[in-house]
């Protein structure tokens, strides 16, 4: 899913949409690499990733 920013453009006064880029859930990462859900979530939180942040930046 792609997130999107609007900042306001001061010179011209117009809304400018800024990308934040792509992001997938932890499940989703672990899907590609061959895991089901609760495994992916659960390698996350043993290398010391927060839990209730579920969203990877890809």
């Amino acid at each position: 899913m792609e997130y999107t920013s609007e900042v306001l453009d001061r010179t011209t006064g117009d809304l400018k949409i800024i990308t934040l880029g792509n992001w997938i859930t932890i499940t989703e990462l672990g899907k590609q690499h061959g895991l089901g859900s609760r495994k992916s979530v659960l390698s996350f939180t043993t290398l010391g990733c927060s839990r209730p942040r579920r969203s990877v930046f890809v």
